[in-house]
């Protein structure tokens, strides 16, 4: 049933992690810094982009070899909007 990915077993992640996290505090960020290893290791250089929103739009379109738009890199996950989307959730939930 399934495949293993990031060699774990089918939904191992999803459904186990809670667990796994509790018993083994750190889990978690061990299976992503494996996952980025991984691709580290399969991707050749040239075509991989380790890309932190926090760098804007410069190194995206240098990479892709595109030019820099006008506007403002989007910073919809900010800290910010989580705190109004979560008011709004709030509001909508709980009226």
């Amino acid at each position: 049933m399934g495949q293993t990915t990031m060699g774990l077993q089918p939904c191992e992640l999803i459904y186990e992690s809670i667990d796994k996290e509790r018993l083994s505090p750190g889990w978690l960020e061990e299976q992503y810094e494996k996952h980025n290893a991984y691709v580290r290791a399969k991707v050749p250089e040239d075509k991989l982009l380790e890309f932190s929103v926090q760098d804007g739009w410069v190194p995206l379109c240098d990479f892709l070899g595109v030019p820099v738009p006008s506007v403002a890199f989007p910073h919809v996950n900010d800290s910010a909007s989580m705190r109004r989307l979560g008011m709004i959730l709030q509001v909508i939930v709980y009226g």
